[in-house]
């Protein structure tokens, strides 16, 4: 075990850069392997850490430090390591311990052997301030964190205060502050203030330091195998993380969910196994990892699942369509695109098996008879997926002769299924409709003439008055409404009546009154005309 003492300041070592002296230590070691040593080479590399005890990345002047080197995964022969400050070479050891520490040993601290690469540097600073503010060189998430304000012995008196932030979080007799569970929000910029005494007075001194939180572990995310996923096939889920160099030891769990749901509890498997899936398994699925302390958990995000159908449609048919007694009958199940992977055909009649699982999707009857009629369904299998589906139902009917002659002798069964004589069946349709057509075109005909003989009354007229003026004359058939009294009557007896005045009032015909029938008025004015008498009118 090597010592680094306070009077190695005037001999430092001048050596060779980092890598170039890396280079070197691996020749010599790869020049004098023995055999098993070299089947160690072809081995997954290991990952060295530097831890540092005390756990403190700030000490004072005169103070030890040992640091050890650690192997993940530990490889039990080698014994030694290569020690490095700021890249520059200082011994092969066990360990490095530096016993009374002086500020010239502040650096970035790496160790390395020649089967390896060279542990991430670790940074150890030497004060010789009154006060330090002392953190862990190395805090991941989910950490319960110490810090002290520390100090030669003999010299504090009074509380001491801590910030962070410039926002004060304890003042204490106590040199220490606490953080449980640390989050990576809570990194950032630490004070401590403490009373030192100097020539017997006291003084207050205070000193800043800047605490990192690691990552744990990083956040998880979730893959499918294989990409494509067909119903049938095996599926496994994986949530990968990468856990922190400093803390590969950690122990961690991992658990999954569909649809929010928990699909797998918590174990120390990173995958999720699903057999032979189907399409109602397809859904959204996001993984959950977490320490097996329960500090610290986080979840990836969500991936959606999409299970295909390995066969979309499935369908039995029948050629000919109708079948009649000693035809050639083919049944073909078809699945309507090419499958992905060699499909397997099996042919049921009223659920009896009448073709074993084989490579041919047809199933051929040579001599159709009655006994083949019956509900028939085909199944179709692989032997990649452990899944089968089958047809719908198809029934198949036998007909015998006697039917075949009663459709008529030109209605045989085509290749398609078309009947022979369905132009005539057109025909007669066509036919039927014309006749229809004319008998309504008769009837509409023979209500119109209907129509016109019937006689119409005559259009009806307001009440009008007609007034003539001709030569007085005598009518029998005029009815004279009665007249003034005797007293009133100036004229003779026996003279003639004339009018000079008639009003006649029209209405309109009644159906039961004849055209030809005498005209009653109402009224009838008598009036004196004088006779012409010579050249005027008396």
């Amino acid at each position: 075990m090597i010592h680094i003492a306070r009077k190695q300041e005037e001999k430092r070592p001048q050596t060779s850069s980092f890598n170039t002296e890396t280079n070197k230590r691996r020749t010599l070691y790869a020049g004098t392997m023995s055999a098993v040593t070299f089947i160690l080479l072809s081995c997954t590399e290991a990952k060295l850490v530097i831890s540092f005890t005390p756990n403190w990345a700030t000490i004072l002047q005169g103070e030890s430090m040992t640091m050890t080197c650690t192997e993940t995964p530990v490889q039990q022969n080698v014994q030694e390591y290569s020690w490095y400050k700021d890249e520059q070479h200082l011994q092969i050891s066990e360990k490095l311990i530096i016993t009374s520490a002086e500020p010239w040993q502040s650096g970035a601290y790496q160790c390395t052997t020649p089967m390896s690469s060279p542990s991430d540097p670790l940074r150890l600073d030497v004060h010789i301030d009154p006060v330090i503010l002392q953190v862990p060189p190395s805090v991941h998430e989910g950490d319960d964190v110490s810090m002290r304000c520390h100090s030669a012995p003999g010299y504090e008196m009074g509380n001491k205060e801590f910030y962070y932030e410039y926002l004060q979080i304890a003042n204490s007799a106590s040199d220490t502050y606490s953080i449980r569970n640390i989050n990576m929000s809570q990194a950032g910029t630490y004070r401590c203030v403490k009373d030192i005494l100097n020539g017997g007075a006291p003084y207050k001194y205070w000193f800043i330091t800047r605490l990192s939180v690691k990552e744990l572990y990083s956040k998880p995310v979730i893959t499918v195998t294989p990409d494509h996923v067909i119903e049938g096939t095996d599926v496994t889920l994986t949530c990968s993380t990468s856990l922190s160099p400093f803390r590969a030891d950690t122990a961690i769990q991992f658990a999954f969910y569909k649809n929010g749901e928990l699909a797998q509890e918590f174990e120390s498997s990173d995958k999720y196994r699903i057999q032979s899936v189907n399409v109602k398994e397809s859904g959204d699925f996001n993984c959950e990892v977490r320490t097996a302390s329960y500090r610290l958990t986080k979840r990836s995000d969500t991936k959606h699942i999409q299970i295909q159908e390995w066969i979309s449609s499935l369908e039995i048919k029948v050629s000919p369509e109708e079948v009649t007694h000693g035809d050639e009958m083919h049944l073909t199940c078809d699945t309507g695109a090419q499958a992905a992977s060699e499909l397997l055909y099996a042919f049921y009649r009223n659920k009896e098996t009448v073709q074993r699982f084989s490579s041919s999707n047809k199933h051929l009857v040579v001599s159709a008879q009655p006994e083949h009629s019956g509900d028939y369904t085909c199944e179709v299998k692989t032997s990649t997926y452990n899944v089968t589906k089958r047809s719908h139902v198809l029934h198949v009917q036998i007909h015998s002769e006697e039917d075949h002659t009663e459709r008529g002798t030109n209605s045989d069964v085509s290749d398609k299924g078309g009947i022979a004589g369905q132009p005539y069946l057109i025909a007669a349709l066509v036919s039927s409709l014309l006749v229809l057509l004319i008998v309504v075109i008769l009837a509409f005909v023979f209500r119109r003439r209907l129509a016109r003989t019937r006689r119409k009354p005559p259009p009806s007229h307001p009440e009008k008055e007609v007034i003539i003026y001709e030569e007085p004359t005598r009518s029998e058939n005029i009815t004279l409404a009665p007249g003034p009294p005797d007293n009133e009557n100036t004229e003779p007896a026996g003279s003639e009546l004339c009018y000079a005045e008639i009003k006649i009032s029209s209405k309109a015909e009644d159906s039961m009154v004849r055209a030809d029938n005498p005209v009653i008025y109402a009224e009838v004015k008598k009036t004196t005309i004088r006779k012409k008498n010579g050249n005027g009118i008396s």
